[in-house]
C-alpha cells in the first residue's frame, strides 16, 4: 500500500474506531479502567521489576530520553526480539518504542538501484523542495536543535498517522515532504523506496514559531549519495535536514507537542493503542497480540528458542505490549514495559 493510500484510509479507520469504541465501552469497560491521563506506573511495577532483576545491566538508548533497551545485543538487521522500556507512556513514546529501528519492519534486500552517473552531493539535496536548501547535514549535533530537543525524537510515520486522524488537511500538508522523499527514485526504473523520513524533531524558534527537523534514512543496499554516513553504526546511512517552511503547520506542531507527546496514556488507552497497532501491522507483518497467558511470563516453556536466546537473563512479567509477527515467514516479537526508572 502506498503512503498516500494508507493516509487516505485514516478518516475511514478513525470513524470505524469511534463507532466501535462507543458501542463496546458501555458493555465491557469498567469505570475504574478509564484513567485520567496518568501514567500507569503502579499497575506495571511488577513487570518492570521482573524485567530488570538485580544486577541486570541497563542498556539505555542515548538517542531518546524516555525509551530504553532492555537487552544488550539488539541488532536491527538480525534480531528477532525487540524489548524496550518506556518511562512515560505518551503515545509519541510508545510509537517510537514500537516503530523506530524495529527489525520486524526491515525490508528484504532487493536488487541494488542504478547509481546515478553524477550523484547529488549532500549539501545540494532538497528532495524536490521537501528539505530547506542548505540545511542538510550528516551530523545531528550540527543542527540548531538543543540537546533536549535532540533527545525527544518522534517516529515519523505513526506521528503523521496521528495527525491524519486528528485533522486530515493539516496532517496531509505536514506529511507531504515524506512522500516527496520516498518518491525519489534517482532516475532508476525500480519501484522500491530507497529512503524515508524516520524521525521528527521539533525546534522552538526564537520568534516563538516551530521548526521541524527530520532524519532521512537510506536502505543499506542503496548507496546513492556522496557524503552520507552511518553515524549510529546500525547499517542504515542517514542525514538530517529542516523541512521546508511551506510544509510546516503550526497547529499540527502544537498538537504533536501538547497531546501526542505531552499526554500520558491510561492503562485502558495503552490496551487500545496496542489493538490499533496490531491492526496496522497485520497486513504487512502478519502481526497479532499475544494473549494474557502467553505474556504472563516471558520467556516461558512455549517461547520460541530465539526469544530465549535474545532475552538472555531478562524475564518479563506481563509486559504491557506483546506482539508476535511473521513478516518474512519468521516469528519476530515486540515487547514494551512501562514505567521504568533509571538505576
Amino acid at each position: 500500500m502506498t503512503w498516500k493510500r494508507h493516509f487516505d484510509g485514516a478518516r475511514t479507520r478513525a470513524l470505524a474506531r469511534t463507532v466501535a469504541a462507543v458501542g463496546l465501552a458501555a458493555w465491557f469497560v469498567p469505570v475504574a479502567a478509564i484513567g485520567a491521563g496518568r501514567a500507569p506506573r503502579t499497575m506495571y511495577a511488577r513487570a518492570v521489576a521482573a524485567a530488570r532483576p538485580p544486577g541486570h545491566e541497563w542498556h539505555s538508548d542515548t538517542q531518546h530520553e524516555a525509551v530504553h533497551h532492555l537487552t544488550a545485543t539488539y541488532d536491527r538487521r538480525a534480531s528477532s526480539v525487540l524489548v524496550r522500556c518506556v518511562d512515560t507512556p505518551t503515545r509519541a513514546n510508545l510509537d517510537f518504542a514500537a516503530w523506530d529501528r524495529n527489525a520486524m519492519r526491515a525490508q528484504a534486500r532487493t536488487q541494488r538501484p542504478t547509481r546515478p552517473s553524477a550523484p547529488t552531493t549532500r549539501p545540494d539535496l532538497t528532495f524536490g523542495g521537501a528539505l530547506a536548501p542548505g540545511s542538510v547535514t550528516d551530523d545531528l549535533s550540527d543542527t540548531p536543535l538543543t540537546a533536549d530537543e535532540r533527545a525527544r525524537p518522534m517516529s515519523w510515520r505513526p506521528a503523521m498517522q496521528y495527525l491524519a486522524d486528528w485533522d486530515y488537511a493539516e496532517g496531509s500538508a505536514f506529511a507531504e515532504p515524506g512522500w516527496l522523499i520516498e518518491d525519489e527514485r534517482w532516475n532508476d526504473d525500480g519501484s522500491v523506496t530507497c529512503q524515508e523520513i524516520t524521525r521528527l524533531f521539533l525546534r522552538s524558534g526564537s520568534d516563538g514559531g516551530v521548526e521541524a527537523w527530520v532524519e532521512v534514512e537510506f536502505k543499506p543496499w542503496a548507496p546513492l549519495l556522496d557524503g552520507v554516513t552511518d553515524g549510529d553504526g546500525d547499517g542504515f546511512p542517514e542525514l538530517f535536514g529542516r523541512l521546508d517552511a511551506r510544509s510546516m503547520r503550526e497547529p499540527a506542531a502544537r498538537r504533536l507537542r501538547d497531546d501526542y507527546a505531552g499526554r500520558a496514556l491510561s492503562a485502558h488507552d495503552i490496551r487500545s493503542w496496542e489493538r490499533d497497532l496490531v491492526e496496522e501491522w497485520y497486513g504487512p507483518y502478519y502481526a497479532s497480540a499475544m494473549d494474557a497467558s502467553a505474556r504472563e511470563v516471558v520467556p516461558n516453556v512455549d517461547s520460541d528458542p530465539d526469544v530465549r536466546a535474545e532475552l538472555g537473563h531478562v524475564v518479563l512479567s506481563s509486559p504491557a505490549v506483546a506482539i508476535r509477527a511473521e513478516p518474512r515467514g519468521k516469528a519476530m516479537y515486540t515487547f514494551l514495559v512501562i514505567g521504568c526508572s533509571r538505576p
